[in-house]
């Protein structure tokens, strides 16, 4: 993934739905995969829901560009 793609949470979204820092919607990624504070290989998004920015596995999300 990299900084600018729009992704959103994997299906099925129960899966991850209750997972720490995960959010209906889209988020968009704001900061390219690198070793985050709670996993080893994540990055940053920030959801438009909810405005948060979260860092997130990179296996928990999937890219929805055009």
């Amino acid at each position: 993934m990299k900084v600018g793609d729009l992704v959103k949470a994997k299906d099925p979204k129960t899966k991850y739905s209750w997972r720490r820092n995960m959010a209906e919607g889209v988020g968009i990624v704001i900061k390219a995969r690198h070793r985050t504070k709670h996993t080893v290989h994540g990055c940053t998004v920030m959801w438009s829901v909810n405005r948060s920015i979260v860092d997130i596995p990179e296996d928990w999300l999937e890219v929805i560009n055009d």
